[in-house]
């Protein structure tokens, strides 16, 4: 077992504790819990993450290296998100490979949340912008999922 998954295996039991306690507030301002069925296991499974929002949609980030984006390979998801403890429902759609949506989705994401550019080996520069050198094919290394919140979310 790899050093980083040993560390999340500790890690993501302790944010999920956490992120449903009374004492969320420590991490829910940009740290969500990702709740999706397995496609071929049909398991409910919860992931934390960093997330952002963009307009009416929240970002998550992840690297190839992880497995649980593989359940939003073919169409747009089901999913659920915990943020500040409410729950959200929404559709996650997977977006992966060389794009202008992908690299300008990764930018804005790194830009709100700089303490996770190393983790996609992306460096900030003094404006805290990601630097166009480190970008080059973030495609390659960095998949996008964003999920568009149900209209019924807003009430």
């Amino acid at each position: 077992m790899r050093i980083q998954n040993m560390f999340f295996a500790v890690l993501n039991p302790v944010m999920r504790t956490l992120l449903k306690s009374r004492f969320h507030r420590l991490a829910s301002r940009d740290i969500t819990i990702l709740s999706y069925r397995g496609r071929k296991t049909n398991r409910w499974y919860e992931t934390p993450l960093s997330y952002v929002y963009r307009q009416q949609n929240i970002l998550l980030l992840s690297s190839y290296n992880t497995r649980w984006w593989q359940n939003f390979t073919d169409e747009p998801y089901p999913v659920e998100l915990l943020v500040k403890r409410k729950t959200l429902k929404g559709m996650a759609t997977l977006h992966s490979g060389q794009s202008e949506f992908l690299s300008s989705s990764v930018a804005f994401f790194l830009k709100q949340l700089p303490r996770d550019a190393s983790i996609y080996s992306v460096k900030i520069d003094s404006a805290g912008d990601p630097t166009e050198n480190t970008m080059k094919d973030i495609g390659d290394r960095v998949i996008l999922v964003v999920v568009e919140l149900d209209a019924q979310n807003n009430n």
